[in-house]
């Protein structure tokens, strides 16, 4: 690697770069997926139920105007139940129904 101002810069390797990827018909260099990169996110929502914060339930409710004029933040705990399994998958189907391809 060279460095100038900082800045590394990698020289080209065509025998590395063959070998971590092809260039298609067009002359674009596309890499080999070896490993499939895994997803925190996504992980986790097989770890359980879904709970929303007290202070997020109360925010929440409060724009949608489900909470009295007492505001109190007990109505707003109270509000915070967990989702179910099915309510949970529904929930993945809507959002995976809004994912791109490759994401």
């Amino acid at each position: 690697m060279f460095t100038t101002d900082g800045i590394p810069i990698e020289p080209f390797h065509l025998r590395r770069e063959r070998a971590e990827g092809f260039f298609d018909a067009e002359g674009n260099y596309v890499e080999y997926r070896l490993e499939q990169e895994g997803d925190a996110w996504l992980d986790s929502l097989a770890d359980g139920p879904v709970v929303l914060e007290p202070a997020l339930a109360a925010r929440l409710a409060a724009e949608a105007g489900s909470i009295g004029s007492t505001g109190s933040t007990a109505a707003a705990a109270a509000a915070a139940v967990p989702l179910d399994e099915d309510d949970v998958a529904i929930y993945k189907k809507r959002i995976i129904g809004m994912l791109l391809p490759g994401e």
